[in-house]
């Protein structure tokens, strides 16, 4: 049965809203939740901040005419969104600092670069219990990783992204559900990519330079397909597979056999 609410920041005088009946009911664009004192909540499908290195500040409203100044403003912002979205959109400038993602609610978190060559983080990215972070155009740079996805991660992506001159592994991603990463370049000291109990890990048209141990590892119950991966590695393996299985695709990476353990299967 509905009810009728006095006038509030979002809605009129007498506007008939949601009852018993309607619990969790959606209309358009807006979700409507029902707690134990049977009051109404209007949330967001999806908030939108801004940040800029050269223009923004961190006392800004994070608008695009008044954006944040740090990429980790943005996301602790996020942090206490009641929305279905977080969409990041990162103007073009340099951006020195470790963004820690933790903890994170809402159920998608979108850091959307302006282009891939001048949008940069100059420092690494760590996830720990979210659900479905993306990156897209943008370069990562000079940390000890350029993504680190722990414990808790659903879906991880990864688009039209460089990693470069990082100094251990690309990405790296643990106990995580799915992992894709396409159109992207990655040049790592140890590894590109490297994924431990991951469910899913997709990687296509992807560039892969200096790594020293292995392009991709995957190790522990990982279901793997790579295809269109690019670039030299000289005599490193391309994949190393233990425990887990592998669908290669065709390739034009130059590099050394791919390597199996553990009851590691790899398929054409």
């Amino acid at each position: 049965m509905a009810w009728k609410t006095p006038k509030t920041t979002w809605g009129q005088a007498g506007q008939t809203v949601p009852g018993a009946d309607d619990f969790n009911r959606i209309e358009g664009n807006t979700q409507y939740l029902k707690d134990e004192i049977d009051t109404r909540m209007q949330v967001i499908s999806e908030i939108k901040y801004y940040v800029n290195a050269s223009s923004g500040n961190d006392n800004n409203s994070g608008t695009s005419s008044a954006p944040f100044r740090t990429i980790q403003k943005a996301v602790n912002m996020a942090y206490k969104a009641l929305t279905g979205q977080v969409r990041i959109d990162i103007a073009a400038g340099i951006y020195t600092e470790d963004i820690e993602i933790e903890n994170m609610m809402c159920p998608k978190l979108f850091f959307y670069g302006a282009n891939d060559s001048n949008t940069i983080i100059n420092g690494y990215v760590s996830i720990n219990n979210a659900q479905w972070v993306r990156f897209y155009r943008l370069q990562i740079r000079n940390g000890l990783y350029g993504i680190i996805a722990l414990n808790g991660l659903k879906k991880l992506e990864v688009g039209s992204v460089i990693i470069n001159n990082v100094s251990a592994i690309g990405i790296s991603a643990a106990v995580t559900e799915m992992v894709l990463v396409e159109d992207s370049s990655i040049d790592a000291y140890l590894t590109a990519i490297d994924c431990r109990n991951v469910a899913s890990l997709s990687v296509r048209n992807v560039e892969i330079s200096s790594v020293t141990t292995q392009a991709i590892s995957i190790t522990g119950g990982v279901f793997a397909n790579t295809r269109g991966l690019t670039g030299n590695i000289g005599s490193v393996p391309v994949h190393s597979v233990n425990g887990s299985i592998l669908v290669r695709g065709p390739s034009t990476i130059i590099g050394g056999a791919d390597e199996k353990d553990g009851g590691g299967q790899i398929f054409e």
